[in-house]
């Protein structure tokens, strides 16, 4: 059986290459795992609607593209930002995206690592029950952005310079 690497995350996933998006770096099969997850993820709601953002900006992180527009990585890096960083809920993160869209059109572009990371979401996609997908999740949400290590501090900027501080944090 012929199998491709996600040009994007590196999973190999059966058959050959092919990219419907060209703003993207997911390969089709790569964004068709995607959508499995996300089926999942409804078919367990109550345990893992509230890692759904999480899921989202870990793989905008994992899949950046110079082809796209910019606010698809700069998303994908300030949710893991203020998920890991400042344990900013699902919901706390997704509101401050709202926020940050409804604010700004430009976004910088942030120079991508060689690899982000070991994990992908195949490997989400393989866990066995909701407690092995929220252990997954993490660890793959912390490798993806530790690769981004480098340009933590200009995300850090950027965030400060952005999004209004909120009380309590």
């Amino acid at each position: 059986m012929e199998t491709s690497a996600c040009p994007g995350c590196g999973a190999v996933l059966p058959g050959p290459l092919a990219m419907s998006d060209p703003r993207s770096s997911a390969s089709d099969a790569c964004r068709a795992v995607r959508a499995e997850v996300a089926g999942y993820e409804l078919g367990h709601l109550a345990e893992l609607g509230q890692w759904h953002q999480l899921v989202v900006d870990t793989y905008g992180a994992q899949h950046p593209s110079d082809a796209g527009p910019p606010i698809g990585t700069a998303f994908g890096l300030i949710g893991l930002h203020l998920a890991l960083e400042e344990g900013r809920s699902g919901f706390e993160v997704r509101d401050a995206h709202q926020l940050l869209a409804n604010r700004f059109r430009d976004w910088p572009r942030f120079r991508a690592p060689d690899a982000c990371g070991g994990l992908t979401i195949v490997d989400l996609a393989r866990a066995a029950d909701p407690p092995a997908y929220v252990e997954t999740l993490h660890r793959w949400a912390g490798e993806v952005w530790t690769a981004w290590e480098d340009q933590h501090a200009a995300l850090g900027d950027l965030i400060r310079e952005r999004l209004p501080v909120r009380a309590g944090r």
